[in-house]
C-alpha cells in the first residue's frame, strides 16, 4: 500500500468523524448548546479534538517531509 492510499483513507476517516460532530452540533441547535455547560463540553469539545489531531497531523507530516526532502 503506498503512502498515497494510507493519507487518503486516512483523510476520509477523518472527513467522516467530523461530519458526524458537526451534524450532532447542527441538531442540537445553537440556543441549546449556549444554555448548557454539560451540553458544550459533550457536543463541542470532540469535534475540538478532531480539529487539534488533524492540526498536530499536519504539523507533523509537514515537519517529516521538509526533513526527508
Amino acid at each position: 500500500m503506498t503512502v498515497y492510499k494510507i493519507f487518503k483513507y486516512l483523510a476520509i476517516l477523518i472527513g467522516l468523524i467530523s461530519l458526524y460532530f458537526i451534524l450532532r452540533v447542527l441538531f442540537a441547535g445553537n440556543d441549546v448548546i449556549v444554555d448548557s455547560a454539560d451540553l458544550q463540553s459533550s457536543i463541542v469539545s470532540p469535534f475540538l479534538y478532531v480539529g487539534y489531531i488533524v492540526l498536530f497531523l499536519t504539523i507533523l507530516i509537514t515537519i517529516i517531509f521538509t526533513l526527508k526532502g
